[in-house]
Formats: C-alpha cells, sequence, structure tokens
C-alpha cells in the first residue's frame, strides 16, 4: 500500500507518472494524535452516466435516490453490465435474507464502512 503526502500524488498525476497500484492518501493531524483518513482513489474512471447502457440505469437512479448522485463504483463496475447488476443481485439477497437478524447486519456494514474509511 502506498501512503504519500496529497500534494506529491498530485504532482504526479499532473506530471503523468506512472503510478502503481491503488492511491492511498493520508489526510488531517490532530494536535497531539495522528487522525489520519484515508482515501482511495479510483484508478479506473467511471463511464459517463449519460452514455450508460439502458441495463444500468435502474441502477443509477437508485443509486441516485439512496446517495443523491451515482457513486464512483457503480460507475466503474458498469464498465461490465453483467458483472455490475450480478453484484447488484448479490447484494439484494444478503439484504433481504433473514438467516443474520437485521439490526446486526446494519451493524456489520457500518463498522465495515468505517474500517475501510468508505463514507456510506
Amino acid at each position: 500500500m502506498r501512503r504519500e503526502p496529497f500534494d506529491q500524488i498530485l504532482s504526479q498525476r499532473q506530471e503523468g507518472a506512472k503510478v502503481n497500484g491503488p492511491l492511498i492518501l493520508r489526510i488531517g493531524v490532530s494536535i497531539g494524535k495522528a487522525d489520519f483518513r484515508v482515501v482511495e482513489i479510483m484508478r479506473i474512471k467511471g463511464i459517463d452516466p449519460e452514455l450508460a447502457p439502458d441495463s444500468v440505469r435502474a441502477a443509477f437512479q437508485k443509486s441516485i435516490e439512496l446517495f443523491g448522485r451515482v457513486i464512483t463504483p457503480n460507475l466503474v463496475m458498469a464498465h461490465r453490465p453483467e458483472i455490475f447488476l450480478a453484484s447488484g443481485r448479490l447484494n439484494q439477497a444478503v439484504a433481504a435474507s433473514t438467516v443474520v437478524d437485521g439490526r446486526l447486519k446494519t451493524l456489520a456494514f457500518v463498522r465495515t464502512a468505517q474500517m475501510i474509511g468508505c463514507p456510506f
């Protein structure tokens, strides 16, 4: 995993330098302790939502309803609509399952998001 100052990452991108692996940024420092937030920048550009295949438009609309926009992972996964849609069906099946209590699933989702720095 690569951890570099934000300015260095931006200068590498602006200079067109080849950067291997995901870009991980540590931002924010509190007085007295390190308080870092890890942000990963997607290396694959997502598709333009206006040019999305008809098969993913409903999923994009659901993303807009939930998050106010089409989130980046959806834009990237839409390069392969069949995989994107299969992933969505898997997520729906997990959400609909009653094997694990719904509150516990929600707690697991939130904690996982916290651990990986995901705002969702």
